[in-house]
């Protein structure tokens, strides 16, 4: 069965690397859950929550209050400049 949808054969390709990497681990012998479940795995996992978070704020503050009207404004030029 062939798929001609990009995105289709993308996410056939992330199930069968997330299948294999499970199967690599089992095979070394590793607790997936027991690693998951950990203390120090949940506080770091909390620690990137957190700071992808302020990130993710600090960067929509800088679009909207510096780069929105600029790349808007070049977008806008670039449209023009390309229907003549």
């Amino acid at each position: 069965m062939k798929t001609n949808n990009k995105q289709e054969e993308g996410f056939i390709k992330i199930i069968l690397i997330i299948i294999i990497v499970v199967v690599i681990l089992s095979v070394l012998n590793i607790d997936i859950r027991g690693l998951v479940e950990s203390e120090s795995f949940q506080n770091n996992f909390s620690y990137l929550r957190e700071a992808g978070s302020s990130i993710w704020s600090w960067l929509v503050q800088v679009w909207g209050t510096y780069l929105k009207e600029p790349v808007t404004a070049f977008v806008g030029y670039i449209q023009k400049m390309l229907e003549k």
